[in-house]
């Protein structure tokens, strides 16, 4: 995946959290080293790939005074930090590679959290079981249920759809 100056991401809004713990991770640092006053080398440019990543995948949250609030940095230093970011894609290869590796890590943990919550109710029941919460006796009690209100949804909704209001 190569990084573009424009931040287009077509996937479903990353949470904010998320986000901030993976470009921690991948910088070595923590976001209270980044939202300090310091300005030495090189935590500017990791308070850049911070700012770019936020607006990059959080959606409707990542307004400037939003991502200025967790930098802990006015609008108009946001507005600058993602200037400058974009300049140095194109100017800095190293700035770029940095910022791509983790942009990668994004999507990659985002398709993986998307796998999880596609799990069917028997595969979070086997999960359970095995893990022991629950017994096997009381899996398909639960199975039995979950397929009783799915039938009385359908029932409901064909009736629903023969008989408007």
């Amino acid at each position: 995946m190569m990084v573009t100056s424009k931040p287009i991401y077509r996937g479903a809004p990353i949470p904010k959290s998320a986000v901030i713990n993976i470009v921690c991770d991948e910088l070595f640092t923590t976001l209270d080293v980044l939202t300090s006053a310091n300005r030495t080398r090189p935590l500017p440019d990791n308070r850049k790939i911070l700012a770019y990543c936020l607006k990059r995948y959080c959606g409707n949250w990542a307004t400037l005074h939003n991502i200025g609030r967790v930098l802990k940095k006015d609008h108009s230093t946001v507005v600058n930090n993602l200037r400058v970011a974009e300049n140095y894609i194109i100017t800095d290869p190293v700035f770029l590679r940095r910022l791509s590796n983790i942009c990668n890590k994004i999507e990659q943990n985002n398709l993986n959290t998307n796998k999880e919550m596609k799990k069917s109710v028997n595969d979070l029941l086997n999960d359970l079981v095995d893990a022991q919460v629950v017994t096997e006796g009381h899996k398909l009690l639960i199975l039995r249920a979950v397929e009783r209100e799915k039938a009385e949804a359908v029932n409901e909704a064909l009736l629903t759809t023969k008989n408007p209001l």
